[in-house]
């Protein structure tokens, strides 16, 4: 279900008459040259607005007709970016406003309709994981980043060219999962070190890429507190780095890291708001993919491995020792589920999904 489509449910379940409109379209967009009069004559019904951050000046005017009228789930803004990269929202509809991220499909949504292999190569996006045409799912995932890049970074006023930010977010995926070194990547650029971060800042804010942080306990320990960075979504991960299908993705280089990417990607849409996800590494060696922590304590470990029969080091066992939670769950593929020992579990992710991320 698309965002458009959970919008239009939400009003047909209040039982209210409802606009539509999808600032993408011109018609609509004409419909809003007098917004005031519009919005005014229309009261009485419920206004979804498309692409919202195609018109950034309705933000002052949608506050004014809230604090006028102040009737939850009266106007409800779609967009594809976050409020903080939208110039205006985040200040003009502070406190009157509720965001909710909805993320593509996750496992749990899609295990009964497409096999596990075509969501994980093809990412989330309905438009590439639920077509029946392997080249059509490549074409539609290589027309959004062609897409983003020249239409809808530069609408939202990214100080970027689009080649340049085509090289960004390639070498990102290239690099994925790694820990990211602004410098050495704004030396390849020819950038400098804060122009790279507030590129990727903005990146993520337009919900492209993930930056993990790093968990941070009180702790003498020398700790890495550079993020690592992930594609947000796999479908995009592999067309960005040009691997062609779910069988040359086994021998590539990059199905680790893949693996990562789509591990992470589920605890995000599985865990609620409470729930922050954090990684672990000392300059030592000790090591975890993921803390998971609830008001910046934790809770849980997830430790992401592509294999049957996952090995696991020294320097997992210590940041175990280090963390101190309870539940530790090695994620792999598959349906396995069965104690490691008495510190940890293996669980396949669908096992996981079902089963053991409720109780976190």
């Amino acid at each position: 279900m698309g965002k458009t489509t959970l919008a239009k449910q939400y009003a047909i379940a209040k039982n209210e008459p409802y606009i539509y409109l999808d600032l993408e379209r011109p018609s609509d967009e004409e419909k809003l040259k007098d917004a005031e009069r519009y919005l005014t004559e229309n009261k009485d019904k419920i206004f979804i607005i498309d692409e919202v951050q195609r018109k950034p000046a309705l933000f002052s005017l949608l506050r004014s007709l809230v604090d006028e009228n102040p009737i939850a789930g009266r106007f409800i803004l779609l967009g594809s970016a976050s409020p903080h990269i939208v110039k205006g929202i985040s200040e003009t509809l502070a406190g009157r406003s509720y965001l909710m991220e909805l993320y593509p499909f996750s496992l749990a949504e899609l295990k009964e309709t497409v096999p596990f292999e075509n969501q994980f190569f093809l990412g989330g996006f309905p438009k590439a994981v639920l077509t029946t045409s392997p080249r059509m799912a490549s074409l539609w995932l290589k027309g959004f980043i062609q897409t983003y890049l020249e239409r809808d970074l530069p609408m939202l006023d990214m100080p970027a060219s689009p080649a340049m930010l085509r090289r960004l977010w390639s070498m990102i995926a290239h690099q994925n999962g790694q820990l990211t070194n602004f410098t050495a990547i704004g030396n390849a650029l020819g950038l400098s070190y804060n122009t790279i971060k507030r590129y990727l800042d903005f990146m993520e804010g337009a919900f492209l890429i993930t930056q993990l942080q790093p968990f941070i306990p009180n702790s003498s320990k020398k700790l890495v507190k550079a993020p690592k960075v992930y594609i947000r979504d796999t479908g995009i991960l592999h067309s960005l780095i040009e691997v062609k299908s779910y069988d040359q993705l086994q021998g590539h280089i990059a199905l680790g890291a893949s693996w990562e990417t789509y591990v992470i990607a589920q605890l995000r849409s599985c865990l609620s708001d409470q729930h922050s996800l954090y990684f672990y590494r000392t300059h030592a060696g000790a090591e975890i993919d993921v803390v998971i922590t609830v008001a910046e304590l934790p809770v849980a470990t997830v430790e992401i491995k592509y294999s049957t029969s996952p090995s696991l080091t020294k320097g997992y066992y210590s940041a175990l020792e280090d963390i101190g939670v309870a539940k530790n769950f090695v994620v792999v593929p598959g349906n396995t589920d069965y104690p490691l020992n008495e510190k940890a579990r293996i669980v396949g992710i669908q096992t996981f999904i079902e089963k053991y991320i409720s109780t976190i």
